[in-house]
């Protein structure tokens, strides 16, 4: 139930909040492997898998780049890094 809650959220066709990094291929995998399962039984583990890394790279291509460019993430690196020093100096 999960994992078909996933795929209709964020993968089928029709997906409210769609991922549009994955590729129709992993789309229609997942589809169909949802599809040839019997009532109650667990879908692999790893049916997200192709979906969950094409999305990580999407990510960290497009929206890394920005996240450590803003000022607020340089104040809390220098934050951290200064309370590790403090920490490791005790």
């Amino acid at each position: 139930q999960w994992a078909e809650s996933l795929y209709l959220t964020f993968l089928h066709c029709n997906a409210p909040y769609q991922i549009g990094c994955s590729n129709a291929a992993d789309i229609i995998r997942v589809g169909t492997s949802l599809d040839a399962l019997s009532a109650g039984e667990m879908p692999p583990y790893n049916l997200f898998r192709s979906i969950q890394l094409a999305t990580f790279a999407f990510m960290k291509k497009m929206f890394y780049p920005d996240f450590i460019a803003q000022s607020n993430y340089h104040r809390m690196l220098i934050a951290a890094v200064h309370a590790a020093d403090r920490v490791s100096s005790e």
